[in-house]
């Protein structure tokens, strides 16, 4: 089977869309698919950790008469995507194109048939018309009926469909660590340019009795101010690109942080959240867990003040009941075994 991804990441798109790509093309790739991924190299590209494992063919960081994305749904050019695409493939024809990107919508949707049989979609916005053979949205969705307008011959909805890596589902079968003295937060706010609320929400974190485990990508703008913040911060450990995501999740007490594809990293290893929706397509998520009990969410990140975050996790670390009750619910939520249960839809429909 021949697999071609598309799928981008920057400053303001973040690395989720990629890191979630990358986890399923590692397990197509362990069923002996040949997969490659096409992206952009835009700010803040993902492209050097992609190419570590698989091929990775470069489109242009702008087209002609394009302007800067503002926001991560920000729409792009899809003829010139798709004309810039077909020049790198040639000949080429794929089994599967996966598309996760906010910015390609139906016009490329029916373009890329031409060379591929099959198109799976990965999206998290609802009200998106679609044209595909399998759709993957992975979030609690209220109306799940009415979600999509468009054709899509399967649907996978909801968390049982996560997609996560091999280790996520190893730490949940370990035991919680023992923890001895300060509780640890893991703090979290994406990739990019999404830095700089948590440049706003660490000074309120950093005199908690707590320990903080801080987590950003190399891509992160303002990476060396944050590295002059925390300089002397014994209780305090910055993580740049971190390989073991699972790890200090596993070992945290408490998530900081942005919604998004995370939330269900946390949901599977039973971290409760105190939670912010960074852009408008988090907040549906952000909101729904909140509903389901695995998190407290405060709103759009750009309404919150910093001693609100403050506040919420003093609020939560006095509460050891109901912290208990929180990861119990996000347990129940996500099993760890979704990419294998996508990889088995595609597998079904070649």
């Amino acid at each position: 089977m021949r697999v071609l991804f598309r799928v981008d990441a920057s400053v303001v798109i973040g690395i989720g869309h990629v890191m979630r790509c990358l986890t399923l093309a590692k397990a197509l790739q362990a069923r002996g698919a040949q997969v490659v991924f096409v992206c952009r190299e835009l700010d803040g590209h993902q492209i050097d950790r992609i190419q570590r494992d698989f091929t990775v063919l470069r489109l242009p960081a702008a087209y002609q008469g394009e302007t800067s994305a503002l926001t991560p749904e920000s729409s792009v050019s899809e003829e010139a995507d798709f004309t810039a695409l077909l020049a790198l493939v040639g000949t080429l024809h794929f089994d599967w194109c996966v598309l996760d990107h906010y910015g390609l919508g139906l016009g490329w949707q029916q373009q890329v048939m031409q060379i591929c049989r099959r198109l799976l979609v990965i999206d998290d916005l609802p009200s998106r018309h679609k044209d595909c053979d399998l759709l993957l949205d992975q979030n609690l969705l209220s109306e799940p009926s009415g979600a999509y307008p468009g054709r899509s011959t399967r649907r996978l909805f909801g968390p049982s469909y996560s997609l996560l890596r091999d280790e996520f589902l190893s730490y949940r079968a370990l035991p919680r660590p023992q923890q001895e003295g300060l509780p640890r937060l893991l703090v979290f706010f994406g990739g990019g340019a999404s830095a700089l609320e948590l440049l706003r929400v660490l000074p309120v974190l950093l005199p908690l009795s707590v320990r903080l485990d801080i987590v950003i990508s190399s891509a992160t703008p303002e990476r060396a101010t944050l590295e002059c913040i925390l300089e002397g911060q014994q209780h305090a450990s910055l993580h740049v690109d971190t390989e073991q995501m699972a790890k200090l999740l596993h070992a945290a007490d408490l998530y900081v942080g942005a919604g998004g594809t995370v939330t269900w990293e946390r949901a599977c290893l039973g971290l409760p959240g105190v939670v912010a929706a960074l852009s408008f397509n988090q907040q549906a998520i952000s909101n729904a867990c909140a509903e389901w009990g695995m998190q407290d969410y405060l709103g759009l990140s750009s309404t919150v003040q910093p001693i609100d975050w403050q506040l919420k996790v003093s609020q939560l670390l006095a509460q050891p009941e109901r912290l208990e009750r929180m990861r119990q619910r996000a347990l129940a939520l996500v099993d760890g075994r979704g990419v294998g249960r996508v990889v088995e839809a595609m597998e079904c429909q070649v």
